[in-house]
């Protein structure tokens, strides 16, 4: 084979035991490893966004509010057929709180945010979540809308906002909602405060966004919604204190009237 013109003698030769082992080694960490791989991603998926609570799908009778003050939104917000509770407080914080005719209750702000947005905002020490709920589409069932930005500096308005999402209703008991979609903001500064107002009880809730116009100034914005995308308004309705948006959901109309 050679071309010497002797014949050669064909041998096979056999791999060394310690080769052998080495790649058997080899192939046992190879895979190990991307048993481990598999399972730190599903743990990593789970820890950024937990299994989610399928909400029902009952009919919903209109949101209303328990009394004039507006300070306590009836609706159901899990979808179970049952008529829930929200309460903002009366410094409408932009916190509430659902307490669920099953049994239970929650925070909508520290139950609707994913760990990986609870991560971004405590980030930012100064950073401050409201929420609102609200009939934004008009479907009948409650939504939620959810916002996160921190204070300005100085007298000049900041981008700081890191959340500004829709979560559509019914909600179910981790108020996640089967849909989220982000809320288009003109400007991502701080935010004051955000209402659900409902100025034609039975229609669609509009969003209304309090919103930092700097130099202590807070200016309101309205929005309008096509399909399940909110847009918030570029032009401010109007300058506003804050404080005096307590009316809550009172425009939705009281439950019983």
């Amino acid at each position: 084979m050679d071309g010497d013109g002797k014949d050669d003698i064909r041998r096979t030769f056999d791999l060394p035991k310690y080769t052998r082992a080495r790649r058997r080694r080899r192939l046992k960490a190879a895979v190990v490893a991307g048993a481990v791989a598999v399972v730190v991603a599903v743990a990593v998926r789970l820890a950024v966004w937990p299994p989610h609570d399928d909400p029902g799908d009952h009919a919903s009778a209109a949101p209303c509010a328990e009394d004039p003050t507006g300070q306590v939104l009836r609706a159901d917000v899990d979808g179970d057929g049952r008529t829930d509770r929200v309460e903002d407080g009366a410094d409408r914080a932009g916190q509430p709180r659902v307490s669920f005719a099953g049994g239970g209750s929650v925070s909508a702000i520290s139950t609707v945010l994913t760990p990986w947005q609870k991560a971004r905002v405590h980030a930012t020490p100064a950073e401050e979540t409201r929420a609102t709920f609200g009939d934004f589409d008009g479907d009948g069932h409650v939504d939620l809308a959810v916002f996160s930005a921190a204070p300005d500096e100085g007298d000049d308005p900041q981008d700081t906002m890191t959340v500004h999402e829709t979560h559509w209703g019914p909600l179910g008991r981790d108020l996640r909602g089967r849909r989220t979609t982000t809320v288009h903001m003109p400007y991502k500064h701080w935010i004051a405060g955000v209402r659900g107002v409902d100025r034609e009880p039975g229609n669609a809730a509009e969003l209304r966004v309090y919103q930092s116009a700097g130099d202590g100034m807070v200016e309101e914005y309205k929005s309008r919604i096509e399909g399940r995308s909110i847009t918030v308004s570029a032009d401010p309705t109007q300058s506003s204190n804050w404080p005096h948006q307590q009316a809550g959901w009172a425009d939705f109309g009281v439950c019983g009237d």
